[in-house]
């Protein structure tokens, strides 16, 4: 949040503009005599007849007194505020159906409210002259739900204080279509034939309240507390599924309710010694806390199919947790040119919200346990060494170690296929045990890397890594991945800086087998004949795989003032999937370049562009699984194969021109930013695996052009006129355009609105509306001082 107020200090709120600077004197005390009528020096003594005023007389002995005071320390302000208007230069379109090709400002006011009407922004400073104190504060937005105010407080080398209240929207749809209302945590229908539709606003405000303190009583010691609140209130879409039978589920989308706090909480004390060789060490304790709370455990959503009418369905919300991590960091400077950095952290995590009644009608679903339990631990510990070998050669060995220990208890719940909240996955009646997984793992890193500067032009360097993880329920029991990288920077001369870098890494799993670590375990009826999913089924994460990362920049002054910046991107994941017995990613490649340009002609004119080239494709393979059921296995079949080719190619480019037409005075800057995005979704069916594709073919493109113009103007009135009108700063008028559009086509998406409710047709919300076309013209007065 700081940062984005760091952009906007030039803002203020207010429309009243002040006539004078703030100031501030302090008087100095005057001694006075202790005879009356004497006259004194500043000290207080008295003089008499025979010393002439203030004058001691000739061979006296010294006079000793206090000392005068120090002037108290004057008081500096700064500050700046801006207070205006701004409005639609056009009249765009809100409220529009995607279906029917119409514009909505959802996505324009997704995370911000800066709509038409007054506004304000303001950044006021001050302290003392001796830079002891100092007091900042500011506001962005002022007044609009994406507002923003900060406090910050400082007694340099001893206290620090920061406070920030800050409001963030996020706006799904202003114009989604439901019969739904919304009471609470009760989505009611407003009529049994569903005739009552009426438009909605789905989003969530996000409120957050946070202060931190730094406590410094001397060189050695350092104390940090911090704290944050964060409530979200508001509405999510969602979707619950509804049916006459369990093989039958007709989607209906709903509002849900949101209506939760987020509290984290920490503390951390540090100390900077020495050791006993004379090197420098700083240890550091910490606690760390969050809370989670969630106002509704479920929310209810009524049956719109006419069989279902009567019915109700339970949903749960996220439930509230909490955590507590206690934390050590140690940094200590070791003979023979060493250097050590360390954290030890232990954190736990606990769920033990209770589970909310799946159904309330007859013969509901019989709960395993009243709550989860749920009681995960981690256990962190990273080490590093730093050792300089020689002038120009470095070394670095490191050690990461990672438990992520699951305590949960396992849960195990029956259910058949027929009868209200059935969770049987088999096509035959009979009862069935799931067990819940509850998945952990250590993971081990061992590094070792080396950094030589054989001259000033040039910096290389090399690394080896090796990264283990021991799973516990999960697809494969271990994972091995060892990884190279070698990098050079060459600089040979003041306007030429060259950066390459390569990573190669290898992953392979020691022993891959859904059945016997997680599908014999987790239903009681699989035995081993029917699991969840294939064993040929790959997760990427698991998968074997080998990784290659190429990475290259070159910054060049063409010319005196003229900077160009080419760089490129690219990376090959590899998978491995034999598309004659497995299933998954096989292969992801992305291949990213650009190259970005400055031209400095002069200090009140300047250049600037930049386009980059992002693209990423992979191919999975799948197939259909027959004999699901309890006469036979999932298993792969190559008689009826598919092949996922998936492509994305985003074009971004940016320029921007600034002019100081008249220096002092007027500045002006105009920015253009384009991006353009095109997603390739081709899915091939095949009667066998090595046989050419069969029908099937390419979907429709999914594209997105988004398009955006600031031009913005600032003038600077005349210091001596704005001080005749008795203002002891700067007046400045500054005029702001903005035109920002979006389009988006999306075949999977651009269907859906509002429908009826006969089967199997689903109940849409139409909420998702990305395309709008703004213009913005805002026009503001900034006074600073």
């Amino acid at each position: 949040m700081k940062a984005r107020i760091g952009l906007a200090k030039i803002c203020v709120l207010g429309a009243v503009l002040s006539s004078a600077a703030w100031a501030s004197t302090g008087a100095l005390a005057q001694a006075g005599g202790s005879a009356t009528g004497a006259n004194a020096f500043d000290d207080g003594l008295p003089t008499s007849a025979v010393w002439p005023a203030n004058t001691p007389p000739a061979g006296a002995a010294p006079i000793v007194g206090k000392a005068a005071p120090a002037p108290a320390p004057s008081w500096w302000t700064h500050g700046v505020i801006e207070a205006g208007g701004r409005d639609y230069l056009n009249d765009p379109q809100n409220g529009g159906q995607k279906l029917l090709g119409g514009q909505s400002l959802s996505s324009y006011y997704e995370y911000s409210d800066e709509r038409p009407g007054p506004f304000g922004n303001f950044d006021i400073a001050f302290g003392t002259s001796d830079g002891v104190y100092q007091v900042e504060i500011g506001g962005v937005n002022v007044g609009y739900r994406d507002q923003t105010y900060f406090l910050d407080y400082s007694k340099a080398g001893e206290q620090y204080f920061s406070f920030i209240w800050d409001q963030t929207p996020h706006l799904y749809s202003s114009n989604a279509l439901s019969p739904y209302w919304l009471i609470g945590n009760i989505e009611n229908l407003q009529g049994p034939t569903l005739s009552t539709v009426l438009p909605w606003t789905i989003g969530i405000d996000r409120d957050t309240a946070a202060a931190s303190y730094r406590w410094t009583p001397g060189s050695d010691w350092d104390f940090n507390l911090d704290y944050s609140r964060m409530t979200r209130t508001g509405t999510q879409p969602t979707q619950v599924g509804e049916g006459a039978t369990t093989t039958i589920a007709t989607p209906t989308q709903v509002m849900k309710p949101v209506d939760d706090t987020t509290q984290n909480y920490g503390s951390k004390g540090e100390y900077v010694g020495s050791s006993p060789w004379g090197g420098r060490y700083v240890l550091s304790v910490g606690y760390d806390g969050s809370q989670y709370q969630d106002r509704w455990s479920n929310f209810v959503v009524q049956g719109n199919l006419p069989s279902a009418a009567a019915k109700y369905a339970y949903v749960s919300t996220w439930p509230s947790n909490q955590a507590n991590a206690f934390s050590s960091t140690l940094t200590a400077d070791l003979p023979w040119q060493s250097r050590y950095a360390g954290t030890l952290s232990y954190t736990m995590m606990t769920q033990n919200a209770a589970f909310p009644q799946m159904s309330p009608v007859a013969n509901p679903y019989v709960l395993a346990a009243p709550n989860l339990d749920g009681d995960i631990n981690t256990l962190l510990s990273n080490n590093v060494v730093t050792t300089k070998i020689a002038s120009d050669l470095t070394a670095k060995t490191s050690f990461r170690y990672y438990d992520f220990k699951n305590n949960t208890p396992t849960l195990g719940a029956d259910a058949t296929e027929s009868g209200t909240g059935s969770i049987d996955k088999n096509a035959a009646s009979a009862a069935v045990t799931v067990n819940s997984l509850s998945m952990a793992y250590i993971k081990t890193n061992i590094g070792e890397a080396l950094n030589w500067r054989p001259s000033k032009e040039w910096n290389l360097g090399a690394a080896y890594g090796f990264e283990r993880y021991d799973w516990t329920r999960a697809d494969a029991d271990v994972t091995n991945e060892n990884s190279g990288k070698v990098f050079a920077d060459w600089k040979p001369w003041t306007w030429l800086t060259s950066r390459a870098s390569t990573e190669f890494s290898v992953r392979r799993y020691e022993n891959y087998d859904y059945y016997n670590y997680v599908g014999n375990f987790q239903w009681s009826l699989f035995s081993p004949y029917v699991g969840d999913y294939a064993n040929s089924e790959r997760q990427f994460y698991l998968d074997n795989r080998q990784l290659w990362k190429a990475n290259y920049s070159l910054d060049v002054v063409v010319l005196p003032n003229v900077t160009i910046t080419p760089w490129t991107k690219y990376q090959d994941a590899n998978y491995g999937v034999d598309p004659l017995n497995q299933q998954g990613l096989q292969d992801q490649k992305s291949w990213d370049f650009g190259v970005d340009g400055v031209y400095v002609v002069s200090p009140d004119l300047s250049f600037m562009a930049s386009y980059s080239r992002m693209s990423m494709a992979e191919v999975e393979y799948g197939s259909t699984q027959v004999n699901g059921s309890l006469a036979g296995p999932y298993y792969y079949n190559p008689g009826n194969q598919t092949i996922t080719n998936e492509s994305n190619v985003v074009n971004t480019f940016v320029t921007a021109v600034k002019y100081t037409p008249i220096p002092g005075k007027l500045d002006t800057e105009l920015r253009y930013t384009a991006a353009h995005g095109v997603d390739d979704l081709y899915l091939l069916a095949t009667t066998a695996a090595t046989a050419v594709p069969s029908t099937g073919g390419q979907f429709p493109e999914n594209k997105t052009w988004f398009q955006r113009l600031d031009a913005t103007a600032t003038y600077k009135f005349d210091p001596q006129q704005v001080a005749a009108l008795g203002w002891k700063g700067d007046i400045k008028a500054k005029l702001h355009y903005t035109w920002e559009s979006n389009s988006e086509s999306n075949w999977a998406n651009d269907p859906l609105a509002f429908n009826n409710y006969t089967a199997p047709a689903g109940l849409w919300l139409g909420w998702y509306n990305p395309n709008y076309n703004v213009q913005m013209l805002s026009a503001s007065l900034i006074a600073s001082w």
